[in-house]
């Protein structure tokens, strides 16, 4: 991809094909390049560095099809193309990177849970007479282990149900037909949700999977547990595809955008829709808050706690529109007034997306009609939507009284939720050999492929190390060493 300039006029970024290699595999005339070194994860991907000194590149190895150039060296359009659909493009490969932070996610979750259904740690009695071969617990049955773990894993079915959203979205856009859109007008607003998703969903999902590791103990350390791998092979997908600060910030420059739109006079439809309130320019934004909850049970109604998830967007991106407003009359430029501003921002883009995953993970719900199901993925999506709450800082919306109803929904929701813990990652239907952890095997019979694994360490491979005569043996006590396990009184004399 380089720059196309002709006669000292740019034409924008352009993609060619060139040959870097020769017959003999070696860099051609004026090519250098190399791989950038070992990385912390991802290494499967070739990432490299390259420099073309003065190389010559044929006029047809660009990439035509829409735009070309002339032997006498003009630029002419071939084929009118939406310029929009390189918006198209990037905004898919978002849509998949959010897919896949519910899918990881929901991997490492399989493997926390199901080795936490066979670990066994602390004893479940007090009294005095307590021996090894006293009942201990599982450690899911520990709050503080089911609050970590189920926390994960309705972050992971909130996340994978965003991510089929958003795709859908994009090929409803895109029409099926390269280089043509069937809904120009959709597609800013599903690009720019795809960045704020992508900024979000894969930190989260970062976040958790290390959480979800250390909730494996010291077998979480190991390379074999399948879940440290999967985190170490995750973390590119953070910054990948645009930095998670910078989309945040962006998308939240386009609420503040479409809330000043719609005090415009300019309704805005599809997923924005519940910005029209602001519509009303006599609004108080504190009205639209939902009464407060008098009992726990009512944090389970997944209809109230959308209420809330929209008033806490709606209070969020309303802040940053009145606080960017008033910079710009302070005579402060647009983008200074959105540097400025770039923690409201970021603020207002995360409690949009959380609105929207959460209205995405309640409508599907409501799609299904096996009572069962249904009644299992409401509670989990209520532990969702209640576990953000608590650990999202929401102070400044809900009073301190609506937070201890929080932590008594929670409790009982974890409870309710530890029968089908397992079901529940089971009905990804994530194979052993998929997830390559000894800790997560379908069959619990975690010990015995941790043994497994063991053999088969390279340190393992002979019982001596290469290198004891050289090194070591020279230093030590052979004497002492030949009596073993013998009695002391025989070694006295050492």
């Amino acid at each position: 991809m380089a720059q196309l300039i002709l006669d000292g006029k740019e034409h924008g970024v352009k993609v060619f094909v060139m040959q870097i290699r020769d017959e003999n595999h070696l860099p051609l005339k004026g090519i250098a390049i190399g791989d950038l070194g070992n990385k912390v994860g991802d290494n499967a991907n070739d990432t490299g560095y390259m420099s073309i000194d003065n190389v010559r590149i044929p006029r047809t190895n660009l990439l035509s099809k829409y735009e070309t150039v002339t032997r006498e060296g003009k630029f002419v359009t071939v084929l009118k193309a939406s310029p929009q659909v390189h918006y198209s493009t990037m905004t898919l490969t978002r849509a998949m990177m959010i897919c896949a932070s519910g899918a990881r996610l929901c991997q490492a979750a399989t493997i926390a849970i199901r080795y936490s259904c066979v670990r066994k740690q602390g004893f479940t009695s007090f009294s005095s007479n307590i021996s090894y071969n006293s009942e201990e617990y599982q450690i899911v049955d520990l709050k503080i282990q089911q609050y970590r773990l189920f926390k994960q894993l309705a972050h992971g079915y909130a996340f994978k149900l965003i991510g089929m959203w958003i795709s859908e979205q994009v090929e409803t856009i895109e029409g099926g037909e390269l280089g043509k859109l069937n809904n120009i007008e959709k597609l800013k607003e599903v690009a720019i949700t795809s960045a704020a998703l992508k900024s979000l969903c894969t930190q989260v999902a970062y976040n958790g999977i290390e959480d979800l590791r250390k909730c494996c103990g010291g077998n979480g350390y190991l390379l074999n547990s399948g879940i440290a791998a999967l985190r170490n092979e995750y973390l590119v997908q953070v910054t990948a595809e645009g930095d998670m600060a910078v989309m945040a910030i962006l998308s939240g420059k386009f609420l503040a955008q479409t809330i000043d739109s719609v005090k415009r006079g300019n309704a805005t439809t599809g997923l924005m829709d519940y910005f029209n309130v602001f519509s009303n320019n006599n609004l108080n934004i504190k009205s639209l808050l939902p009464q407060k909850a008098k009992s726990s049970t009512e944090f389970f109604n997944i209809d109230y706690l959308l209420r809330l998830f929209s008033y806490k967007s709606l209070f969020k991106c309303f802040t940053l529109y009145t606080e960017f407003v008033k910079l710009i009359s302070e005579g402060v430029e647009l983008q200074k007034a959105f540097e400025t501003l770039a923690i409201e921002a970021s603020q207002a883009t995360y409690s949009h997306c959380y609105y929207i995953i959460l209205l995405t993970f309640v409508n599907k719900i409501k799609q299904i009609k096996n009572t069962k199901i249904s009644n299992v993925l409401t509670k989990l999506c209520s532990l969702f939507a209640c576990t953000v709450i608590k650990d999202d800082n929401w102070g400044d919306i809900l009073a301190s009284d609506q937070f201890r109803l929080i932590n008594t929904a929670i409790t009982s929701l974890l409870s309710d939720i530890r029968p089908d813990c397992v079901p529940l990652c089971d009905s990804f239907d994530y194979s052993d050999y998929s997830l390559k952890s000894t800790i997560g095997r379908y069959d619990g019979n975690v010990y015995e492929a941790l043994f497994d694994a063991a053999q088969h360490s390279t340190l393992n491979r002979q019982e001596v190390f290469e290198g004891y005569e050289e090194v070591l043996r020279p230093h030590l006590n052979l004497s002492l060493l030949r009596y073993g396990n013998k009695h002391i009184d025989l070694i006295t004399k050492f």
